[in-house]
């Protein structure tokens, strides 16, 4: 019996090592989380592509710039991935290429990412006067993105759940000055239930028939979607 072969993807961008501090810290966020790139870009208010061309490496410099401060709101988190970078003294702080491959398996998709840069392991610091070694931690370069799979219950409960809360927001005008969907997520994601999750994409369908219904609509407010009621 011939085992299958994995799907391999392999890409490449430029970037200075605080970026990629950065970048490494938001997609082990989002793996954490079980969502997927263009649910991320949902939240973001932006067009599906748009997170997994960062994740991509597509300008990621100038998203970071833009984005940080909402990406923080929306994992709820604000710290970074530990890491500390082996610079020589001759050497400048200049962008170099990162690269990333992947295998794609049926449940689950392997990473590997190859980077420039020297991480140190260990530092020297200096207390009351005498030099002292530590260590440092190293981020993990080769790790796993399991695939989620819903049963059919589980779906059908969330769409349940962000269906009868939806329209309680909307009896109660919640919608009335446009809100944006990761402020929507924060209402809708806590149900109290350990054996139900609320994901991105059951709120995103669930706005998808609102405005199916004419309930809701898009706009475009200053290059993020907003949802207004009708």
């Amino acid at each position: 019996m011939k085992k299958k072969i994995a799907n391999k993807d392999t890409y490449a961008g430029i970037m200075y090592s605080m970026d990629f501090m950065y970048w490494y810290t938001y997609l082990k966020r989002r793996i954490a989380k079980g969502w997927s790139a263009e649910e991320v870009s949902f939240l973001l208010g932006r067009a599906p592509f748009y997170y997994s061309d960062f994740e991509r490496m597509h300008n990621v410099g100038r998203i970071l710039q833009e984005e940080r401060m909402l990406l923080d709101r929306i994992y709820q988190d604000s710290t970074t991935e530990a890491m500390t970078f082996h610079r020589e003294r001759y050497e400048t702080n200049e962008e170099r290429l990162v690269r990333v491959n992947i295998e794609d398996q049926r449940f689950y998709k392997d990473y590997e990412i190859i980077i420039p840069w020297v991480l140190a392991s260990k530092e020297s610091y200096t207390e009351n006067g005498k030099t002292k070694i530590r260590s440092c931690a190293v981020p993990e370069l080769t790790f796993r993105e399991w695939k989620e799979d819903e049963s059919l219950e589980s779906v059908s409960d969330a769409t349940i759940d962000v269906r009868e809360k939806l329209n309680r927001l909307l009896k109660s005008k919640y919608f009335k000055e446009g809100r944006a969907p990761d402020e929507i997520f924060q209402v809708v994601e806590f149900t109290g239930q350990h054996n139900l999750q609320i994901l991105p994409k059951h709120l995103k369908d669930g706005l998808y028939n609102l405005i199916k219904a004419g309930e809701v609509c898009v706009r475009n407010v200053d290059g993020r979607y907003l949802l207004f009621e009708i």
